[in-house]
């Protein structure tokens, strides 16, 4: 069941927690997170090179 309250839903059974995310689960997503940020800075500085670099001819 629910209700309404000053326009915000009110549900009377709570959500269901969340399990805790394992250290393991947390190194694998650190571990994937740098490499998706060396793959944009390589990309940055590809472009930057590339902006930087004056015309050929």
């Amino acid at each position: 069941m629910s209700r309404a309250s000053v326009g915000v839903y009110v549900s009377d059974t709570p959500p269901k927690e969340r399990p805790l995310a394992s250290m393991a689960g947390l190194r694998r997503a650190l571990t994937e997170l740098r490499a998706s940020v060396s793959a944009i800075e390589e990309r940055v500085a590809d472009l930057e090179r590339h902006i930087t670099r004056p015309p050929v001819g």
